[in-house]
C-alpha cells in the first residue's frame, strides 16, 4: 500500500563501466558488484518503508576508477567518499547511509589509508549532511575484504569498522524489535541482534581517538578510542537495514524541519537526546551481547559487549521511537550544537586543505622551491596545477605523500605570484607562492 518510490540515480565517478572492474571480480561472492546488488536493494526498500515519500537517490560507485587497489578499497572503494564530497556541494541529499563494515585493519597501507579518506564525512558534515554507516554482522570481529562469505573469514580478535568508526559518521549497530507477533504490541526493551554466528559490530576504533562529543560517557567506555555503535536500529536483515533506517527516520525529521539539513547529529544525541533517554524517543537496550560463539559448542571464541540499563558499547544509546525522536531531534536544532558541529567540521577540512609546502614561498630568478603535500591516498595519481595549467602528475607515496622540485625559470613562469594547488580524488590543497 506505499506509493512507489521516487529514485534517481547519481554517477560522481562518471559513467559505470562495461564490466565489474577486476579487483571487485577477484574478491568473489562477498565484495563484487553482485554481492553489492543485494545490499542496494536492501537499503531501498528500508528507506522506502520508513519514509514513503522521500526521493531516494543512489550513488552508483564502482571501485578502481583510477587505480587497481587493494581488497578494501574494493569492497569499501574510496569513489563511495567521494560521492560524499559531491551530494554534499550539489546539496543532493539530506541524510546519506552507507552499508558497509570493512574492518580497520584490512587496509594495506594501514593508517594512512584510512586517513586519507576523512575529506568524504568531513565534507559531508560541514554542509549538515547526516551520514550513517552499519557497524557490521559479525560481531566484535569484522569480516576481512578477502572473505568469500558474510563473516566467513573475519579477524582472529576484536575490531570494527571502519567508516563508522569515523567521528563525524553515526555508526548504526544492531537490535530486533521486541514486539507482539499478532499485535505488534511493544512487549519489552529491544534486545542486541545476534542470531548464530551474525551480530552487530560493537567495539573500540584502533584509528579514531575519542571524539568530544564521547566525553561523558567516558566513564563508561573507559577508553581513548571512539566507541561504536552510537544508536542501534532493527538489523534482522543485517546492520545493512538498521543504518538506511535511520537515514529514513532522519529523512521524515528533515521533513519537520522544512527541509533544512539536521547533521552531523552526534552532539545532540551524545549531549541531549541520548541523555533524555525515553523523553527524547530513545528506548534503552538492556539485554545481549556481540560476542562471538562456536554455534557447535555455545562456547565464547572472542568476548564482546553486553548491553546494559543506559549508555553501554554494545548498543550506544539504544534504539529509537521515531514518534517521539523525529520531534526531539528537530526541536535540539534550537542549542546550535549541529552549526557549532559544521563549522568545526568545515574548519578542520580547511586545515587539510592548506596543507601543501613550500621550502621557500619566495624563489628569487633562478631559484628553486621544493613542494610537498601529504594525506593522499597512496598510490593514486596526484595532479599538481599551477594557476589553472597541469604540471606534472604525481604518484603518491606509501605514506600518502608527495614531493615536487619547483623550477620557476624551468617552467617559464612570469614573475609574480601564482597559485598551486595538488589535486587528488578526494581532496584538493593549495598553496602559493611568488618567483622573481
Amino acid at each position: 500500500g506505499l506509493p512507489d518510490p521516487v529514485i534517481q540515480t547519481i554517477f560522481p565517478s562518471g559513467p559505470l563501466p562495461a564490466q565489474c572492474p577486476p579487483g571487485m571480480v577477484a574478491l568473489g561472492s562477498y565484495g563484487s558488484c553482485d554481492a553489492w546488488q543485494g545490499e542496494l536493494e536492501l537499503d531501498v526498500l528500508t528507506v522506502h518503508l520508513i519514509a514513503p515519500y522521500a526521493k531516494i537517490v543512489i550513488s552508483a560507485t564502482p571501485a578502481d576508477s583510477e587505480i587497481t587497489d587493494d581488497a578494501a578499497s574494493n569492497v569499501a572503494p574510496p569513489e563511495m567518499m567521494r560521492a560524499l564530497e559531491y551530494i554534499g556541494a550539489h546539496h543532493i541529499a539530506n541524510a546519506i547511509s552507507i552499508s558497509d563494515g570493512t574492518g580497520e585493519d584490512t587496509y594495506t597501507f594501514g593508517n594512512v589509508q584510512i586517513h586519507a579518506n576523512d575529506p568524504g564525512p568531513l565534507a559531508a558534515a560541514a554542509a549538515g549532511i547526516p551520514v550513517t554507516n552499519a557497524t557490521g554482522d559479525c560481531g566484535v570481529v569484522q569480516n576481512l575484504a578477502i572473505a568469500n562469505a558474510q563473516c566467513g573469514h573475519t579477524s582472529s580478535g576484536p575490531a570494527t569498522a571502519t567508516w563508522d568508526d569515523n567521528p563525524w559518521v553515526t555508526a548504526v549497530g544492531g537490535t530486533v524489535p521486541n514486539v507482539s507477533a499478532t499485535t505488534g504490541a511493544k512487549l519489552g526493551p529491544d534486545p542486541v541482534w545476534h542470531e548464530g554466528i551474525f551480530s552487530e559490530g560493537a567495539g573500540f576504533s584502533a584509528v579514531y581517538p575519542r571524539p568530544a562529543y564521547q566525553n561523558g560517557v567516558a566513564r563508561i567506555t573507559r577508553s581513548r578510542w571512539r566507541s561504536v555503535p552510537d544508536i542501534t536500529m532493527d538489523s534482522q536483515d543485517g546492520t545493512s537495514e538498521s543504518a538506511p533506517m535511520v537515514a529514513g527516520v532522519l529523512a521524515l525529521a528533515t521533513q519537520l524541519n522544512h527541509g533544512r539539513n539536521l547533521g552531523p547529529i552526534n552532539p545532540v544525541l551524545y549531549d541531549i537526546l541520548g541523555p533524555r533517554g525515553s523523553r527524547a524517543g530513545i528506548s534503552d537496550v538492556v539485554k545481549g551481547n556481540n560476542s562471538v560463539i562456536d554455534p557447535s559448542t555455545g562456547k565464547v571464541v572472542v568476548q564482546g559487549f553486553t548491553a546494559a540499563r543506559g549508555f553501554d558499547v554494545a548498543s550506544g544509546w539504544g534504539t529509537v521511537d521515531a514518534s517521539k525522536f523525529v520531534p526531539a531531534l528537530v526541536a535540539a536544532q534550537a542549542t546550535g550544537l549541529d552549526r557549532l558541529a559544521q563549522r568545526q567540521a568545515a574548519g578542520d577540512l580547511s586545515q587539510l586543505e592548506h596543507s601543501t609546502r613550500l621550502s621557500s614561498g619566495n624563489i628569487p630568478t633562478g631559484g628553486t622551491s621544493v613542494v610537498s603535500g601529504q594525506g593522499f591516498l597512496p598510490g593514486h595519481p596526484v595532479k599538481l596545477v599551477i594557476d589553472g595549467t597541469l604540471i606534472t602528475t604525481l604518484t603518491a607515496s606509501h605514506q600518502g605523500t608527495v614531493s615536487y622540485p619547483l623550477n620557476p625559470a624551468g617552467l617559464h613562469l612570469a614573475g609574480g605570484h601564482h597559485v598551486l594547488n595538488l589535486e587528488s580524488m578526494l581532496i584538493t590543497t593549495t598553496n602559493g607562492f611568488y618567483s622573481h
